[in-house]
């Protein structure tokens, strides 16, 4: 007789957290606290997701999470948090990630927990993030450590360097230094930005020149230790924008409007190194780095990718139309 009910299959060993699957299990989450009973179960379930977010977006670990000091450690103006214990060093946060932890500290559910919203037991903690992620349909074990390193891995994707990553994660014996903070911070912009606007690559830039025709205008821009970027817009836009020589702006550029190449284009040619390669059945998502610290991230057809044999470290050039520009004003 089969006694596959009574012993379902073992799950899987522990496997790396995809965006996808960090964005279920969060949900998750917040679904299991908007469920809660009563504002007793509201609290303590809102103690669970602070440490979570805590971790998601510091990296921390789980030990330095529950030493967390809700009332000192938030320095909301800064926009930074303050790490106790033995890798003691304080570090940046993206100000929706801030945001998200003030809004759960101040909530009147957790008014009497201020100043011990994290001192929670570390086998609760750990218990609850594996149901969540059975809630989320995991086939694996879910632990804490894995949103540190998926901070890590979302770290170096966005092209932040290793050493900064490691002084970020509190391994290298030293703090990260204020070199390293506007490293981190400008990822964290840039990071908002995409997900603001919907676009993985935004080009901070100056208007050089306008040179308007009857119906459309093109536009010449220099980006911040970039490349020279060539516009084609409607004159409707250097109207609405109120296109002008000097004028700050921002180029948005959809993953989707990148292509490689082909040697015969006259401008918007992106010469650059292949940093990361994320695999995907029929599709990869590939992030480059360019001379001045610029970043882009294009999607390719599988196939077409791994025929040109392109790997982590090797150069490439990329090519962007005119039309495929998006500007918008820089606040």
């Amino acid at each position: 007789m089969s006694t596959t009910a009574e012993h379902p299959s073992p799950r899987k060993a522990e496997e790396p957290l995809s965006e996808e699957g960090l964005r279920h299990f969060l949900n998750a989450v917040y679904r299991w606290r908007e469920s809660a009973h009563g504002p007793g179960q509201l609290c303590s379930r809102s103690r669970v997701l602070f440490v979570c977010l805590l971790i998601r977006f510091g990296g921390l670990r789980l030990g330095e999470a529950l030493a967390f000091d809700d009332r000192e450690d938030l320095l909301a103006e800064a926009s930074r948090i303050r790490v106790r214990g033995k890798w003691a060093r304080e570090l940046p946060l993206p100000r929706s990630g801030m945001k998200k932890l003030l809004e759960l500290a101040e909530a009147p559910s957790l008014a009497r927990e201020r100043g011990t919203i994290c001192r929670l037991d570390q086998g609760y903690v750990r218990r609850i993030f594996d149901q969540r992620a059975q809630d989320a349909a995991f086939t694996f074990p879910m632990n804490p450590s894995m949103l540190r390193h998926y901070r890590e891995g979302e770290l170096l994707r966005s092209g932040v360097p290793r050493p900064v990553v490691e002084r970020f994660l509190g391994r290298q014996g030293k703090a990260p230094a204020e070199q390293d903070m506007a490293v981190l911070e400008e990822a964290f912009r840039r990071w908002e930005r995409e997900r603001h606007t919907g676009m993985y690559n935004s080009f901070p830039g100056r208007v050089e020149s306008v040179e308007q025709g009857s119906f459309s205008s093109r536009i010449r821009l220099s980006t911040e230790g970039g490349p020279e970027l060539r516009v084609h817009c409607s004159n409707r836009t250097v109207a609405r924008l109120g296109l002008h020589e000097g004028l700050e702006v921002n180029a948005g550029l959809r993953m989707l409007d990148l292509r490689f190449a082909s040697g015969r284009e006259r401008g918007n040619v992106f010469c650059g190194q292949v940093l990361t390669i994320f695999p995907g059945d029929d599709e990869v998502k590939v992030t480059f780095g360019l001379p001045g610290g610029v970043f882009l991230r294009s999607i390719f057809d599988r196939a077409e990718f791994e025929a040109r044999g392109l790997k982590s470290g090797d150069s490439a050039s990329l090519f962007a139309s005119e039309e495929s520009f998006m500007l918008s004003l820089r606040s």
